[in-house]
């Protein structure tokens, strides 16, 4: 095996496996990615990213990154041919965690709320309800399911927004509800920019105006979930915000100000200040954008 060859092979190992190797565990973490508490230096909050797809670190403490030879580089203070001969034939696939992590785990509280199936929307009246609001059908089935849940013994339908920790946001013209747990939810397109919305019918307003198809999605399902979001904001160069124009939206800005001080924030609810969010400029300014 030549050199090349071999080096690819080494960057293949996974960098998630040879952390919790270490003992080093994510404090949160999702399907695509964790966040860390940065193994090499000393820190209070995770700013520490590792994208399990593309195998790839990135700390946005020093704005430094790269591979699991680079990682080793950092984390044993050696060349790089001193890393790859660390890493060389150890076995680091199929790793049972030899220590547990340091953070504790989030209860998650028993949601009242029972999903009982989720498929492709057909029901008359969830369509309906969105061609009401400014979504035509084909944006709608691309981002959202129809979800049948149970309260109690009684049996609804929603149209639901999946989060990142597989709970719903779930809406119809009765109610506006969520199942545990409540997270964000991210649409990654490996983009430099991202765009910032409150709620997911924000959202799906935005594609309907042709805003956003092309840069990172950023949903919170509530400005309460902003911590949530910090890390994955500062993963980018640009941050494009489309929050309500009401206290919660407006402190949510600010806030957001305060933690990307170095990117470039644009605020575009002013351009629709008349209004108290995208979905509201869109059906009150956009009639045609209801038909399917």
């Amino acid at each position: 095996m030549n050199k090349d060859n071999s080096i690819n092979i080494i960057k293949q190992i996974p960098i998630r496996d040879y952390l919790a190797r270490r003992g080093i565990f994510p404090s949160t973490e999702r399907t695509t990615h964790g966040v860390y508490l940065s193994p090499y230096r000393q820190e209070r909050d995770p700013s520490f990213r590792v994208d399990y797809h593309k195998n790839l670190w990135y700390d946005f403490g020093t704005s430094e990154g790269g591979s699991i030879i680079d990682l080793v580089m950092k984390m044993e203070h050696c060349n790089c041919k001193e890393a790859i001969r660390l890493l060389d034939g150890q076995p680091f696939t199929n790793i049972v965690p030899i220590t547990q992590p340091k953070t504790p785990k989030r209860e998650i509280q028993r949601s009242p709320i029972e999903i009982l199936d989720v498929e492709e929307i057909t029901t008359s009246e969830l369509l309906a309800y969105a061609n009401e609001r400014g979504i035509n059908t084909p944006t709608l089935r691309l981002y959202c399911s129809e979800v049948h849940y149970r309260i109690g013994h009684a049996d609804y339908r929603a149209i639901g927004f999946r989060n990142d920790s597989d709970g719903w946001e779930l809406r119809n013209r009765e109610r506006k509800i969520s199942n545990s747990p409540k997270d964000i939810t991210i649409i990654d397109r490996d983009s430099t920019r991202v765009a910032v919305f409150e709620g997911f019918f924000d959202f799906l307003s935005a594609i309907m105006l042709g805003i956003g198809n092309q840069i990172d999605i950023l949903v919170l399902n509530s400005v309460s979930n902003l911590q949530r979001a910090t890390a994955y904001l500062l993963h980018h160069k640009a941050i494009n915000l489309f929050l309500d124009n009401d206290e919660a939206g407006r402190r949510a800005t600010r806030q957001i100000a305060e933690i990307a001080t170095s990117l470039r924030i644009y605020d575009y609810a002013p351009q629709y200040g008349q209004y108290n969010d995208l979905n509201e400029y869109l059906t009150s300014t956009q009639p045609c954008h209801t038909k399917k």
